[in-house]
């Protein structure tokens, strides 16, 4: 059975290959500061749905059977997030508007 601390880091990896990537693999079209603009952009949208998610699951969580899993939940999920978000953040930039 995989352990809780090897999945929390094998999410940590992946997120961090999708930052890198995200930032790394930009367009070549486009103005650099249109672009800089749009990673900020959506790097801030993340980050507001991550705080979002985790106010949310912590008032839904807290005082339940869940609530000492609950910092990895959130760690985990957040991870998640910012991964999926950043994914589909690259595609958006790279196959639709800056194309």
């Amino acid at each position: 059975m995989l352990d809780t601390g090897f999945v929390l880091v094998a999410m940590l990896a992946f997120t961090a290959l999708m930052v890198w990537a995200f930032f790394t693999f930009g367009p070549d079209r486009g103005e650099k500061k249109h672009i800089k603009t749009y990673n900020f952009s959506v790097m801030g949208g993340v980050m507001v749905m991550c705080i979002a998610l985790s106010f949310k699951s912590f008032a839904y969580l807290s005082d339940t059977k869940y609530e000492e899993f609950l910092p990895i939940f959130l760690a985990m999920v957040n991870l998640m997030v910012v991964a999926v978000g950043l994914m589909i953040g690259f595609l958006v930039r790279n196959f639709f508007i800056f194309k």
